[in-house]
């Protein structure tokens, strides 16, 4: 292996245990700890975005995107990614009239009042 290949996998590395400690300091600050109703049957993906929105009054697309991304790995970020993922939790929430709201500019939200009632931090 060339000096240059040891180099750049050295850099690698690095970059990925960053992007890791990234990831980690983003979901303890946006509630990942939450404990959601088994019977919303969200994906662990869908889990992250909305513990992320039980979390905060407002959360933005961009942090919802590195929430997405990071956390499997995904270099390449669609911008549709973050809606398409919205849509979906939507029409899994909607039974349980849950909606997710959209603040053009600012981010994604939920209602004061299911934040109040599901919001609160898991016991583990």
């Amino acid at each position: 292996m060339t000096s240059l290949a040891k180099r750049t996998i050295a850099r690698l590395a690095a970059d990925l245990a960053e992007a890791r400690e990234h990831l980690e300091r983003l979901e303890r600050s946006l509630g990942q700890d939450l404990a959601l109703p088994l019977e919303w049957r969200l994906t662990p993906l869908q889990g992250r975005v909305v513990s992320a929105l039980l979390s905060r009054d407002v959360v933005p697309e961009q942090t919802l995107s590195e929430l997405l991304y990071l956390s499997r790995g995904v270099v390449y970020r669609d911008p549709a990614a973050v809606k398409v993922h919205i849509s979906n939790i939507r029409r899994r929430l909607r039974p349980f009239g849950i909606e997710i709201a959209h603040h053009r500019g600012r981010g994604y939200a939920l209602a004061a009042d299911v934040r109040a009632r599901y919001g609160q931090r898991s016991a583990a």
